[in-house]
């Protein structure tokens, strides 16, 4: 979420700001209000908020101090005055700006981890967790396993399919890259979004199943808003149509699987009509309206996925098993090599970029034993 600052003397006009603002971008923004020029200055330079919108009754020359107040002590901050600005227009300026707004941070991701680096495992994993969402026949003790790894507590969620158009008249490689480079952009998109488990590609298909606790305040009018910021996003900087598919917002034991079938209909459904975004409870709608077979047949995306995700399963756990190897080889050669120092589990997982409860979680798991009693018993 991005913060919003919203000053206005009056309380109506705040108020109905902040309605306006939740109704056409819910979930994108956490409020902050103020009714004073001092202490808006003093928010801004406390909070350094991304927007704020001010509509004080001023003159032109005290806005212009103002904003001159708040670019010093909140420089990256986007200041909108609101007075004289038509509701349409406000609506507009506020899409755009949100729009500058994700890619600055797209951007801050993308050096963020060109520095950094992501450790593999943890994509990987992901990966495999989403697949179990997705294969007919999985172990609920497997998803409790990855889901433990991972440390995802799943109440509630959805998923949304994403699929990407066919490009005629370009080689296998260039397709290959240039859904890759989709499927990175996207993946920490949606990331940004909130908390997700993000599926691998495959074909010109890929999945994301959004994750919340129980009592989230998360709806399906935000879920849809935010899935068309995706699209946006996409168009303005690949002009790229894609097409994206919204299951349920589920609250049950089977959420992820049933809302992954339900975004898989929605998708090939948004692809049949030319939509960029499909809701399934459009398709259902439809279907009751039209009598159409949308909902009892295998939606066409479904279909052509499995048969390779059980040879997408065995790919990924083939590269998790190396990996752990080389992270269990990485972990002991640094034990080894710091003596008594490197018995500390927190210093591991910083020497390996991985959150210490992760890290002891996968050594359990490779070694059949806590890191602390490895660490503890003699070793030869």
């Amino acid at each position: 979420m991005y913060r919003l600052l919203i000053a206005d003397h009056n309380t109506q006009e705040r108020e109905g700001l902040e309605w306006l603002i939740t109704r056409i971008m819910p979930g994108t923004f956490e409020l902050i209000h103020e009714v004073s020029v001092s202490a808006t200055v003093q928010q801004a330079a406390t909070c350094e908020p991304d927007v704020i919108l001010m509509n004080f009754t001023l003159s032109e020359r005290e806005d212009l101090e103002l904003l001159e107040q708040i670019r010093h002590v909140s420089p990256r901050s986007k200041t909108v005055v609101v007075k004289h600005i038509m509701k349409e227009h406000l609506i507009t300026g506020m899409q755009r700006i949100v729009q500058e707004l994700d890619q600055e941070h797209m951007k801050r991701v993308e050096e963020k981890q060109q520095q950094e680096g992501i450790f593999p495992l943890i994509p990987l994993m992901e990966n495999q967790l989403a697949l179990l969402f997705m294969m007919e026949k999985t172990c609920d003790q497997m998803i409790e396993k990855f889901s433990r790894l991972l440390q995802v507590d799943i109440d509630a969620g959805y998923a949304v399919t994403v699929a990407f158009p066919q490009v005629e008249g370009i080689s296998p490689t260039e397709n290959h890259l240039r859904l890759g480079r989709f499927y990175d952009d996207v993946r920490n998109f949606m990331k940004m979004l909130g908390p997700c488990i993000v599926s691998p590609l495959m074909n010109r298909y890929m999945n994301v199943f959004f994750v919340f606790e129980r009592n989230s305040s998360c709806t399906r009018h935000a879920a849809a808003c935010q899935t068309e910021r995706l699209v946006r996003w996409l168009d303005h900087i690949y002009g790229t149509k894609v097409t994206l598919g919204i299951g349920l917002l589920m609250h049950t034991k089977d959420v992820l699987r049933q809302s992954y079938r339900q975004a898989a209909i929605a998708a090939a459904y948004g692809e049949a009509q030319s939509k960029s975004v499909a809701a399934f409870e459009e398709v259902q709608k439809r279907a009751s309206e039209q009598n159409t077979q949308w909902l009892k047949r295998d939606t066409p995306i479904d279909f052509s996925l499995r048969p390779e995700m059980q040879l997408k399963w065995e790919e990924l756990e083939l590269r998790r098993v190396q990996e752990i190897g080389a992270l269990m080889e990485q972990a002991i050669g640094y034990v080894e090599e710091q003596g008594d120092q490197g018995a500390d589990v927190s210093k591991v997982a910083q020497y390996l970029r991985l959150e210490s409860d992760l890290f002891s979680a996968i050594f359990h798991e490779a070694s059949g034993k806590p890191f602390e009693e490895y660490v503890t018993k003699p070793r030869r």
